[in-house]
C-alpha cells in the first residue's frame, strides 16, 4: 500500500467529512483507506476533539409482569411460583408442610 501525503487543508476537509458522514471514525477510515490511529492523531494535531456526548436519556421501565407457573394448594394456604422450582425443593417443602 502506498502512502498518500495530505496537506493540512486536506486533513481538515477529511475530518469535516467524517463529522458530516455520521459514521464512526473506524468505519470512515475503512471507507477512505486511512489508518484509524493516524486519523485520530491528525484530529488531535489540528485541535479537533472527538465528540463525546455525555447525555442521559430517559428510560421508561414498565412494571414487571409476574405469571404463576406453578401453584401448590395446602390446607394452610397457597404457594405460587413465578419460575419452575427445583423438584427437590418442592419435595422438601411438601414434607415440611405435612
Amino acid at each position: 500500500m502506498s502512502k498518500t501525503y495530505r496537506s493540512k487543508e486536506q486533513w481538515i476537509a477529511l475530518i469535516q467529512a467524517h463529522k458530516e458522514s455520521g459514521l464512526t471514525a473506524a468505519a470512515f477510515c475503512r471507507q477512505q483507506g486511512i489508518n484509524a490511529k493516524y486519523f485520530s492523531k491528525r484530529q488531535k494535531d489540528f485541535g479537533f476533539r472527538p465528540s463525546t456526548k455525555n447525555e442521559f436519556i430517559q428510560v421508561k421501565v414498565d412494571k414487571p409482569v409476574y405469571r404463576t407457573v406453578m401453584s401448590l394448594n395446602t390446607g394452610r394456604g397457597q404457594i405460587e411460583f413465578n419460575t419452575w422450582p427445583d423438584p427437590d425443593y418442592v419435595q422438601q417443602l411438601l414434607q415440611v408442610l405435612q
